[in-house]
């Protein structure tokens, strides 16, 4: 089950996965499959992707043998610092939480928008593309009332 502070790996399925859609993942799920690192515990994976669908879907990659408990103890940053993870891709992050935002707010509306976002190869595009992904999220009712929020969580994963 998906708890606090728990930290999970990817199994050689999940890993077989991630290479090659070989077990043919929904998308949320393939999503939050890649976003598992070792490092990250649920509330990590909740500050990146949708939080209220986290907890399940980790509980469905766990029980159909995509990832399992990590054996290592996570690494604890000193008392008052950030704890910085060099391994983190912020291209990965940003080009993810982008995609999931125009689906989730847009739905299909944002199918364009997410496929530019998806054909991007570095932080730079995305960043490039920013401004017509801003524009298409401002076009829904929820994305104009959100944008403020969305842009915060987009500015820090692409560390800027």
């Amino acid at each position: 089950m998906a708890a606090s502070g728990t930290i999970w790996v990817k199994t050689a399925k999940g890993r077989e996965e991630v290479e090659s859609k070989a077990h043919g993942l929904a998308f949320k799920s393939r999503h939050v499959l890649i976003m598992i690192d070792g490092k990250r515990d649920l509330e990590a994976l909740q500050s990146i992707l949708p939080p209220a669908t986290v907890p399940g879907i980790v509980d469905e990659l766990l029980s159909n043998g995509f990832i399992e408990v990590s054996e290592v103890a996570p690494v604890v940053a000193e008392a008052g610092a950030a704890a910085v993870n060099p391994e983190e891709d912020p291209f990965l992050l940003g080009q993810t939480f982008m995609i999931n935002m125009a689906g989730r707010i847009l739905g299909i509306a944002g199918d364009a928008i997410s496929a530019k976002v998806k054909a991007a190869g570095d932080v730079a595009t995305l960043k490039a593309l920013y401004p017509e992904w801003r524009s298409a999220i401002r076009q829904a009712p929820d994305g104009l009332q959100r944008l403020k929020e969305l842009e915060k969580k987009l500015s820090k994963v692409l560390g800027d």
